[in-house]
Formats: structure tokens, sequence, C-alpha cells
């Protein structure tokens, strides 16, 4: 909550931001740490993730891979030599079941490390990992904002004085 708070809090131009100020110190001492914008693009996918879901689809998931393996063994003995549907059923569900033990186990690393990052960045450990994505992309995308009003050779007509620096206004379209 505080990192979208620092676009809100505004100077004396109503434009300009404390983000701004942020932004334009940063770039001023390492231009190349704005790139840390571009490099985690992938918040954006990671605030859509629905934990509670992913977990209630796996839970649906063995549930039904119990339910095939009890119809399994009901289903006996096969009628003919030419009946391979058990048997391709069998392999199938092997495979079905590896792979949920993987799904499950990737789920188990993914909750651990997310509470690891909650309880290291967020300041409400119960906050859910599309809410805390969701922040963060959030403040990526105004982090990106004040990038594109920061710049070192701006017409002072359009652009507000950071001590040397400039952010240019965005003008209005007719």
């Amino acid at each position: 909550a505080l990192l979208e708070k620092s676009a809100d809090t505004k100077s004396y131009d109503p434009k300009v931001s404390l983000l701004h100020y942020v932004v334009d110190a940063i770039e001023a001492s390492d231009p190349t740490v704005k790139d840390w914008v571009d490099e985690i693009s992938s918040l954006e996918l990671a605030s859509k993730i629905n934990t509670d879901a992913v977990e209630n689809n796996m839970s649906d998931m063995e549930r039904m891979t119990k339910t095939v393996l009890a119809e399994l063994d009901a289903v006996g003995a096969p009628f003919n030599e030419h009946d391979i549907f058990k048997k391709r059923l069998e392999t199938w569900i092997e495979g079905a079941q590896d792979s949920l033990k993987k799904c499950h186990h990737c789920l188990t690393q993914y909750q651990a490390l997310l509470q690891e990052v909650i309880y290291f960045f967020a300041e409400d450990q119960r906050c859910k990992a599309e809410d805390f994505f969701g922040l963060f992309e959030r403040f990526r995308h105004l982090y990106k904002n004040c990038l594109l009003y920061t710049s070192d050779a701006a017409d002072e007509e359009d652009s507000v004085d950071l001590g040397g620096r400039r952010i240019i206004k965005k003008k209005k379209k007719k």
C-alpha cells in the first residue's frame, strides 16, 4: 500500500508525485536500475493466479483419480483378448498420478516460497498471492509511467525542474 501511496503524494505541481522524484533520483544515480521494470514483467500474469482455485483443482484431480481407480477395480477381467481398455486406462492413470505428484510438489514449493516472500515484503502476513503480486504489478506500472515522464533533455515549457533534471508533462490530446 505504501508503494502506491508514493504516486499519490503530490508536490506543489499536482502532476508530479513523490514517485516521480524517486524515479528521477534513481535514474540519476544509476540509469541501469530502471531495467527492473522490464525484468519482472511476469508480475501481471502472477497477479491473475488464484491459489485457492489451484488448490481446489488439485483436490478435484486427486478425487477423480481415486474414483477412476475404484472403477477400474470394479470392471474386473477383460472380456476377450481384444479388450485392452483396462490395460490402457491403467497405464494412463499411472502417468496421471505421476503428473499429479509433480504438480502437488510444485504447488507445495510455490506456497513455501510465497510465504517467505510475503513475510519479507508484505505489510499483512495474511496477504493472498494475487493481492501481493497485484500490488507489485500496479507499482511496476506506476513506476514505468513515471519513467516516461523523466528525461534529461526536456523543453522547459513542457516540464517541471527537479534540480537539473526535468519531468515531462504529458500533453493533452485535442
